[in-house]
């Protein structure tokens, strides 16, 4: 038996799978698959946290959403939560945006410095004791970092980056 004999059959199993009208039920689905394809694949794209680097703000293991478009108008600015390409597509790491371009960013005692002026860092829940040596900011770069202050510098993945690898902002 086949779709059409079942579902001239009146099966109400047919019925609500494939409504009156089967032929537009899978023209719909199909447009709804690439929609959706396009929407996750250019504009919206989900990720599950795997890592401690942003406590207290995102939690290890929840999932979240990046918009992939953000940036296409306006640059990132201070404070916003990136996804940042490390290699390829698969990995990425989430970070917070704490440095601009062309600015000078360093660590003293926990304290960040932004062209010699401590700047407020409300979303942390620790400062810990960072220190680290001046960085001067190229023209496309900015420095990221992860709210999570209480590991150790050395074992935190920070550091500038390139504009380039900056791939979309999380939507909270």
């Amino acid at each position: 038996m086949d779709i059409f004999e079942l579902y001239n059959s009146r099966s109400l199993l047919a019925r609500i799978t494939f409504g009156k009208n089967p032929g537009r039920t899978a023209v719909r689905a199909v447009v709804l698959g690439m929609v959706c394809f396009l929407v996750f694949r250019y504009a919206v794209r989900p990720v599950i946290i795997d890592g401690v680097s942003m406590l207290p703000t995102i939690s290890n293991h929840s999932i979240h959403f990046v918009n992939l478009l953000a940036y296409r108008k306006t640059p990132p600015t201070r404070g916003d939560i990136v996804i940042v390409e490390k290699d390829g597509f698969n990995t990425m790491y989430l970070k917070r945006v704490i440095g601009l371009p062309d600015e000078t960013v360093r660590f003293q005692n926990g304290a960040l410095f932004i062209d010699n002026q401590i700047m407020p860092e409300p979303y942390l829940r620790s400062k810990g004791d960072w220190d680290m040596r001046l960085v001067t900011l190229g023209e496309s770069e900015y420095f990221v970092a992860g709210d999570n202050r209480s590991v150790e510098r050395e074992r935190h993945v920070m550091g500038t980056v390139d504009r380039n690898f900056i791939m979309g902002r999380l939507l909270k």
